[in-house]
């Protein structure tokens, strides 16, 4: 039952009208995490990323398997490999999956777009332009695991 209330949350979440990156996707991966398997929790993740994204393509003609989608789901896939403990799990939802989200997402989208200079002030100005997408991510974040770490949602890792 939580696993379907959790990927709903995240599906409309996704879907209604939002500051951009004002959705909590870090939390909804720890949650899973701490309780599934990582095979399982990787699976229920991008499924309903997956989900969420045709939905969108369906009401709003966001683009499908452009460069933009497989640079966000690469940077999705490599916070799987975040290790998670009982102990950092406020701190990795909050700040630190948000963070690498946004340096991975961030570099991929430099180098594989013509959208910046491919030279060290673009790279700048890409890490830059992107700032303020990270402090929401990390608000929705930090706001969304003080939430289900209170509400202790999230049990003791054990995988």
């Amino acid at each position: 039952m939580r696993l379907i209330l959790f990927s709903m949350i995240l599906i409309v979440a996704r879907l209604i009208p939002h500051v951009a990156n004002f959705v909590p996707i870090a939390v909804y991966s720890v949650w899973l995490i701490s309780n599934y398997s990582k095979k399982q929790a990787i699976i229920i993740f991008f499924s309903a990323l997956l989900f969420s994204d045709v939905l969108l393509y369906f009401m709003h003609g966001y683009s499908l398997f452009s460069p933009w989608f497989l640079i966000n789901y690469f940077s999705y896939a490599i916070l799987f490999l975040v290790p998670i403990t009982r102990i950092n799990i406020l701190i990795a939802a909050g700040m630190l999956l948000p963070f690498s989200f946004w340096m991975i997402s961030n570099l991929c989208l430099w180098v594989a777009t013509p959208y910046y200079a491919h030279d060290f002030f673009g790279l700048i100005s890409c890490f830059i332009l992107a700032l303020p997408f990270l402090k929401m991510s990390v608000l929705a974040n930090t706001l969304g695991s003080l939430v289900v770490y209170h509400e202790k949602l999230i049990p003791h890792p054990t995988r």
